[in-house]
């Protein structure tokens, strides 16, 4: 019994330390991750950066930052309303009101044949990891990526030079998972334990 309350406690202290760095897809996130879908916003189609929306602040490469109203922009995967850059080749840069454990988006344009990169960076603007992503017109893609030494900003860079913008809908962000549940269950079965050895 003793050994089995270490090893709970060991694995409840031990998770959050762990080291990962990989990608995710939509069905990693969990039940507790947030969703800014940029529907229902009411803003009008070209708005002045940065762009606060849920407490992230949303960046990009030139003047106007673009609200495309539902039905205006079509791509697959993407929910409805979304936004966009406003040049060729240009980024969109989200910094997140609070490090994330995992974040991505759905990203994609209306021409036929784009590329994009996908970049994660931590608290002190280093790269913590990128995804190449490609589609075709009128198709979206999602890129995701989790890390445990905490995500900041987010950055998609329109790498074709196709006169078209790249468009971003569905972002997903999720915080640390608090252990305190765990934690407490690990707590009072040590507690029980000495109490039944007394």
């Amino acid at each position: 019994m003793r050994a089995l309350c270490f090893l709970a406690s060991l694995t409840l202290f031990a998770w959050p330390c762990s080291a990962r760095a990989d990608m995710v897809d939509i069905g990693d996130f969990g039940e507790d991750a947030f969703l800014t879908d940029f529907n229902n916003l009411g803003l009008p189609t070209l708005n002045a950066p940065p762009l606060v929306i849920g407490g992230n602040v949303f960046d990009i490469d030139s003047s106007a930052i673009r609200y495309n109203a539902s039905g205006s922009v079509v791509i697959s995967g993407m929910s409805g309303e979304n936004i966009s850059n406003s040049t060729d080749e240009g980024f969109i840069d989200v910094q997140f009101f609070s490090p994330v454990l995992r974040a991505g988006a759905v990203f994609g344009s209306t021409l036929q044949g784009w590329t994009a990169t996908v970049s994660f960076f931590d608290a002190s603007n280093n790269q913590l990891g990128f995804i190449n992503i490609a589609g075709n017109g009128g198709e979206g893609v999602f890129a995701g990526w989790e890390d445990s030494a905490l995500i900041n900003r987010m950055r998609v860079t329109d790498t074709s030079a196709n006169g078209r913008v790249m468009v971003m809908d569905d972002l997903r962000y999720e915080f640390v998972p608090e252990p305190s549940s765990g934690l407490c269950l690990a707590l009072l079965g040590t507690l029980l334990f000495r109490r039944r050895r007394a």
